[in-house]
């Protein structure tokens, strides 16, 4: 019996290639059916985003897109699936892919049936031999290339693009895609975030929210409200703070600016007084939430402050009366003052606070009986201090914040000594010298005990004391400035020799005088004391008792020294007498930018040499003056007088010691014999004063007068006017240079005669011994 071919491998093979064909369609649906469903969720956010579709339209928005939905997957996954791939077909789709088979595999599909139709009239060899050459020639052959994946992959782009676009959107906004989902698939009434969003914050306070959703919060009367606020997303050029009075107030828009991209705003509400709400809005941020109302307390405050000031009596002894009912905040008062702060508030109060130093400190005060709204603070003053306040009313309402105010303490200085004279701290004198001190002195509050005390050991105790008082001391008015001056008498002074036994001055001594100034600090009354009186003691004044003539010799080689120095003044001042001539003298019509001008000026600076160097002359020639006269060199009735004067002068008269030698001089120097040593110093002494302090400056000024002359004709007018003094300024400085030449002369005599005296007395102590 002839069998019939089998085509089973061709089958299997085509077999394969319905699985692909149906895997490719498969993953078009997919695609398709990803494209459909992103679509809706695009086009669903987007119009919810854009209108922010009420509930009823999302609703039905989701209701359609359920039904697209259903409908997609019956067209792309239930359709397809339902469509017949037999093999017939499979094996035209192959032989259009591959027209080399030349129709050999349908044909072999379609013998296998026919071969056994009765009325098949072809012949079914020819047909076994074509099924055995097809399933020979693709029995192991694959036709899934005929399946064709080209369909395939623009819908699959679309979709992974679309799968990536909105994942990236839900990675970057999970806060949107939650929102999307609440909204359209749960038909949650969320509303969508605006392109603004609003923070506002109220620091400082501490709000709650009501059942309302109302925040409430409670501020003292006076308080200022800072209202800032925070733009997220889009910037608005300006918000807008609605505000309404409470209750039943009329609302206000206030219309706040911005800075530029600056996304903080701030506003402030100040001296709030009465209840009231609040909101904020901007761009599209354009809700009341959140709405901030605003309750008033009525704040505690300070309606009379008085101050007490009860001063310690070293303050009522410079005659400073106490103050009773000072309206004032900031304290001051010298220090030890009793002060008595008295409060009135406003209203009882739960708590006074007085913070101390910036609140390093608090002191809480109590309510006086009598009246509740009284309260008072008493202290001793001895030290700064910053004080301010906070109250806490009954009704628990704060203060408002106070500032600091001063408490300050007038410190108790000690006092101030100013020595005069003696101009150096250490002085020659003899045994028998008189030396002038003179200091002025100075106590913030008021001058106690002014004093001389000395010592012959500068660490000694000073326990020898004289209190200046009388005409030694002068006092201001108001106590606290005193001018002493005092003739310290050394023939006087005793002091303790090596076995503690006074005895007199003698060469070879030194002492200490050291001048004292005391305060009145230990009058301090019911304040108690703070200690003794400050007593304030300068470097001491060091006198060095030395053998007259010693002094004599040391003031003879001053004396030759100021001599030079004023012939030097006197050679300059030869050349400002032939400057000035020549200026006198010369042409009237020269301009003042040629030579003359240049000369003119040559001549103002020699002649201030010469006044400086007259001037110079003078001090020095005090030196000498000083002291041929208060060591008594020249023991005289005009030595003494001299002393008395110059002493009585300087109680008197807070004149420099120099003008006040030179009025005692030129006093005395009309009747002064020049035969004696002290009547030359006197007509030396007042001579050079005059020439240096009346003479030598009358000539600057007319100088300085012609140098105000532009034009040349008035210059040589005021020059040839000054010609005299300057002739007379001549005259003096040679008269002086005279004197002094006479001076050294006498005193060349006096030492020839003192060293014959010596003489004759060793030789008669010879003649003594020898006879003996």
């Amino acid at each position: 019996m002839n069998t019939i071919p089998s085509t089973v491998p061709l089958r299997r093979r085509l077999q394969e290639l319905r699985r692909r064909i149906r895997l490719l369609d498969l993953a078009r649906s997919v695609c398709l059916f990803i494209l459909t469903a992103g679509g809706l969720v695009v086009g669903a956010f987007f119009l919810d985003w854009l209108f922010e579709l009420p509930w009823g339209a999302r609703a039905t928005l989701l209701a359609l897109s359920v039904g697209i939905m259903a409908w997609g997957a019956f067209r792309y996954f239930i359709l397809p699936s339902k469509k017949r791939l037999d093999d017939e077909t499979l094996a035209l789709l192959v032989e259009r892919t591959h027209p080399e088979l030349n129709s050999s595999l349908i044909s072999a599909l379609q013998f296998e049936r026919q071969i056994e139709d009765p009325a098949n009239t072809e012949s079914p060899e020819l047909m076994r031999s074509t099924i055995d050459d097809a399933v020979g020639r693709f029995s192991t052959r694959h036709f899934t290339d005929a399946a064709k994946a080209e369909h395939l992959k623009r819908p699959a782009i679309y979709a992974l693009l679309l799968l990536l676009t909105l994942g990236t959107y839900a990675k970057l906004r999970p806060d949107h895609a939650a929102l999307f989902v609440k909204r359209m698939l749960l038909l949650h009434n969320d509303p969508w975030p605006p392109d603004t969003t609003l923070v506002v914050t109220v620091p400082g306070f501490e709000w709650k929210e009501n059942a309302e959703g109302v925040r409430e919060f409670f501020v003292p009367e006076g308080a200022v409200i800072r209202v800032q606020v925070e733009a997220q997303g889009v910037i608005p050029p300006a918000l807008r703070i609605t505000k309404r009075d409470l209750p039943g107030g009329e609302p206000v828009t206030i219309e706040v600016g911005g800075r530029g991209d600056n996304p903080l705003f701030d506003y402030r509400f100040v001296r709030v007084a009465r209840d009231f709400e609040f909101y904020v809005q901007g761009g599209d941020d354009d809700d009341t939430y959140p709405t901030y109302r605003v309750f008033v307390r009525t704040a505690p405050r300070i309606d009379e402050l008085l101050v007490d000031y009860d001063y310690p009596d070293y303050i009522n002894a410079t005659g400073l009366e106490d103050r009773t009912s000072v309206r004032e905040y900031n304290v001051l008062a010298p220090i030890g003052t009793k002060v008595s702060l008295h409060f009135k508030v406003s209203a009882p109060l739960k708590s006074f606070l007085v913070l101390l130093d910036g609140e390093a400190s608090t002191r809480e005060l109590e309510p006086n009986r009598d009246d509740p709204t009284s309260y008072d603070w008493t202290f001793v003053l001895d030290h700064d201090l910053l004080y301010s306040y906070k109250l806490t009313g009954a009704n628990g309402a704060p203060s408002p914040e106070a500032p600091y105010f001063n408490v300050s303490a007038q410190p108790d200085l000690p006092p101030e000594i100013g020595i005069i004279m003696p101009e150096t701290g250490y002085v020659d004198a003899t045994t028998h010298a008189t030396i002038p001190i003179a200091f002025r002195v100075h106590d913030d509050w008021r001058l106690g005990p002014v004093a001389l005390r000395w010592d012959s050991d500068r660490d000694g105790a000073f326990l020898n004391r004289i209190v200046l008082e009388g005409e030694d001391l002068r006092t201001d008015d108001d106590g606290k400035t005193a001018r002493a001056f005092h003739a310290f008498d050394l023939s006087s002074i005793q002091i303790l020799d090596e076995e503690q036994k006074l005895r007199a001055l003698r060469a070879g001594d030194t002492l200490f005088v050291r001048m004292e100034a005391q305060d009145t600090r230990s009058l301090r009354g019911d304040r108690g004391s703070f200690g003794p009186n400050h007593a304030t003691y300068p470097s001491p004044i060091v006198l060095r008792v030395r053998e007259g003539p010693e002094i004599e010799r040391d003031l003879s080689r001053l004396q030759v020294r100021i001599r030079e120095h004023v012939v030097r003044v006197d050679s300059i001042l030869v050349q400002v007498l032939e400057k000035l001539n020549l200026l006198v003298a010369g042409d009237t019509e020269v301009s003042a930018d040629l030579p003359s001008d240049q000369a003119f000026r040559e001549l103002v600076a020699a002649q201030s040499l010469v006044t400086s160097g007259l001037g110079e002359a003078d001090r020095g020639f005090l030196r000498i003056f000083d002291g041929y006269l208060f060591n008594r060199l020249d023991p005289s009735a005009l030595t003494e007088n001299l002393i008395e004067a110059i002493c009585r002068r300087h109680r008197q008269d807070d004149a420099p010691h120099g003008e006040i030698v030179a009025a005692a001089a030129a006093d005395l120097s009309a009747g002064v014999n020049e035969e004696e040593a002290m009547g030359k110093l006197v007509r030396i002494m007042d001579l050079l004063h005059r020439t240096a302090h009346t003479t030598a400056p009358k000539m600057d000024e007319a100088l300085r007068r012609a140098g105000e002359m532009r034009a040349p004709g008035e210059r040589k007018m005021a020059l040839a006017a000054a010609q005299p003094i300057e002739n007379d300024l001549v005259k003096s400085v040679r008269a002086l240079l005279d004197r002094m030449e006479d001076w050294e002369d006498f005193q060349d005599l006096v030492r020839s005669l003192k060293d014959i005296i010596d003489l004759q007395k060793s030789l008669h102590e010879r003649l003594k011994k020898v006879a003996r």
